[in-house]
């Protein structure tokens, strides 16, 4: 009985090993994806610069969640302005006729 016994202890042992060992395994796995995620998830330059203006809140819950705003686009000055990031991650601006100001605007002589 006594060589059951330590058998039984040895393969418990090494079961338990097995198991943390799978389980530390399993942690590394997820913790190496979630750095490749956030390596994968390159956010714009001076981005926040841009962005802290912006005429809507800004959802900065997780990096996915803001890229993805950030690729619909946000309004800026008042709505005069659009700030949007490409697939390509390149910052993009269209500014509306309304968010230009025309030199001598006022004066009739110069629109024909």
């Amino acid at each position: 009985n006594q060589p059951r016994q330590t058998s039984y202890a040895s393969n418990a042992s090494d079961n338990y090993h097995r198991t943390s060992s799978s389980n530390n395994n399993n942690y590394n796995n997820k913790t190496a994806m979630e750095e490749a995620k956030k390596e994968a998830i390159k956010l714009p330059h001076n981005f926040e610069v841009l962005i802290k203006d912006s005429d809507s809140p800004i959802n900065r819950s997780s990096p996915e969640k803001l890229l993805e705003q950030l690729r619909a686009g946000i309004f800026l000055n008042d709505r005069k302005m659009k700030y949007w990031v490409n697939r390509d991650n390149i910052n993009c601006f269209l500014v509306f006729a309304k968010g230009l100001q025309i030199t001598w605007g006022e004066d009739l002589r110069y629109w024909v």
